[in-house]
């Protein structure tokens, strides 16, 4: 993840970048056409709390169909992708 220090920034910018440091706002922002989210550090920490969670779950059901089905040998992928 990037983190950027910002210093001289336009007032508009500065002061939603304040209400989302504050916890009270979300802030969308547009860049070159596009639409981008600020969030404050305690939304951020909550989301990607979220995805290590979904990340866990698809590791354990990876891992319960390892088990059940097995896998194939390094040697067998290898040897039928000509590699």
């Amino acid at each position: 993840m990037t983190q950027l220090i910002l210093k001289d920034i336009p007032p508009e910018l500065a002061e939603a970048i304040t209400e989302v440091a504050a916890g009270e706002d979300r802030v969308i922002i547009e860049y070159q056409g596009k639409r981008v989210a600020a969030v404050s550090l305690d939304l951020l920490e909550w989301i990607e709390e979220i995805e290590d969670q979904i990340d866990r779950e698809e590791i354990r059901k990876a891992r319960e169909e390892m088990a059940q089905e097995g896998t194939i040998p390094w040697e067998q992928v290898k040897a039928e992708l000509n590699l």
